[in-house]
């Protein structure tokens, strides 16, 4: 009895995942056939006046080819050190000019260093540029995997996801962007340069990063002071400390929240506490608008995010679906007074499981760029309904009900 019960449930097992991976499959080609027909569409984009407040001076962008003009100058400009800090390092036009200054910078007797994510590098196409023979340049590749027993702590799962970047500690970067041809001109992103209040945070997460984890032969650096502010808080995930504050500080938004949240994210895969947060705020009067891309990067990811659709419209949460390009934006604005703005994603492997790094702004010149910038990419989005979202194709609905189980992976 026992036997026969063990082999009917291997059947249904078999059947759910070779379904899966058959879905899996379709979307990924007829997702990358459609991708390459259409390619990416222009998309808004406008330069920002920059920000002085009492403690700091901010720059938004939401044009890489702009940022990555004032990174260069900031690592050109850069006297002592340079800590580098990125998940995708692309070995194409723009990534060898980063590669470049970052080498003249070396030559002229200024410390660098940089974190890799080996695992990252290997899965997205990422570069790995050489510089064994550049004096003053130190690099860790960044492994939280170190033996077969690390694959049962999910702790030891962790990928560096965050994209920093700090000159001489006085002046700062935290963002979405990627550094690559693609990312600057065909992705639409925002990213955040700092000076004064605030760097020091991003500071002492480079070097508690690296402190942390560098092996013997790569020197300890320095922790940095951090100034009590309520103005700039840097707050960053720590995985091998189970530290996740970053979903901590989301929900913290939404209860506080009186009157608007809006939040831009590429991946809509939020887990069950904070799906209930998104839905009570919006159920108690506040607008909960959430703008994610309505083909990502991720097929996959896009259809296993799907199957929380309903339940968000049903519960009063406003979705645009952005369309024409990739939108990888990861920021949130509360009432008009209050900003995150850094390198987590809506899913679970951001919010429980990466190294991921947001900085949480007290400011209303920067929320009210955040919403300028969200009032032109809803241009390029459509709203969602709950009656159209019922109505949609039998298709899609199977497919997304083979792959929902998947959910906890993303």
């Amino acid at each position: 009895m026992l036997r026969h019960i063990g082999r009917i449930l291997l059947t249904i097992f078999s059947a759910i995942t070779s379904a899966q991976i058959g879905v899996t499959i379709s979307l990924v080609f007829f997702g990358r056939k459609l991708r390459a027909q259409k390619g990416y569409a222009d998309f808004p984009t406008r330069q920002f006046p920059a920000i002085k407040t009492e403690n700091a001076d901010i720059q938004l962008y939401m044009n890489g080819w702009s940022l990555y003009d004032d990174m260069i100058a900031d690592i050109e400009n850069a006297q002592h050190t340079i800590y580098f800090e990125t998940f995708e390092w692309r070995d194409d036009e723009m990534g060898n000019r980063f590669y470049d200054a970052l080498v003249a910078r070396a030559n002229a007797g200024v410390k660098v260093f940089i974190i890799y994510d080996r695992v990252a590098t290997v899965l997205f196409n990422g570069a790995l540029f050489d510089f064994s023979d550049i004096p003053n340049v130190e690099i860790l590749l960044l492994n939280s995997l170190h033996h077969a027993s690390h694959l049962f702590m999910r702790r030891h799962w962790a990928i560096t996801h965050r994209k920093i970047m700090v000159t001489d500690c006085q002046v700062g970067y935290i963002g979405g962007y990627n550094i690559g041809d693609n990312y600057g001109k065909q992705w639409r992103d925002t990213h955040m340069r700092i000076e004064g209040i605030g760097v020091e945070g991003l500071n002492y997460a480079f070097v508690d990063l690296w402190n942390t984890n560098r092996p013997d032969n790569l020197p300890k650096l320095p922790y940095a002071d951090q100034p009590w502010n309520a103005s700039v808080q840097i707050l960053r995930n720590v995985p091998y400390r189970h530290d996740y504050p970053i979903r901590s500080v989301y929900l913290s938004g939404l209860e506080r929240a009186d009157s608007q949240v809006i939040f831009t994210n590429p991946y809509l895969v939020p887990d069950s506490m904070l799906r209930e947060a998104l839905v009570l705020t919006a159920q108690r009067g506040v607008e909960v608008i959430i703008l994610f891309p309505w083909r990502s990067d991720q097929i996959v990811t896009d259809w296993i995010a799907r199957r929380f659709i309903d339940q968000l419209l049903a519960g009063g949460v406003k979705l645009y679906a952005y369309e024409g390009t990739m939108i990888h934006a990861k920021t949130l604005t509360v009432d008009g007074e209050w900003s995150c703005i850094g390198s987590a994603n809506l899913d679970r492997l951001s919010l429980r499981v990466n190294h991921e790094i947001t900085a949480a702004i007290f400011s209303p010149e920067v929320a009210q760029q955040l919403e300028e910038m969200f009032e032109l990419d809803k241009t390029t989005a459509r709203e969602l309904t709950l009656e159209k979202w019922r109505n949609r194709p039998l298709k899609m609905r199977l497919g997304e009900l083979i792959l929902s189980p998947l959910w906890r992976f993303v």
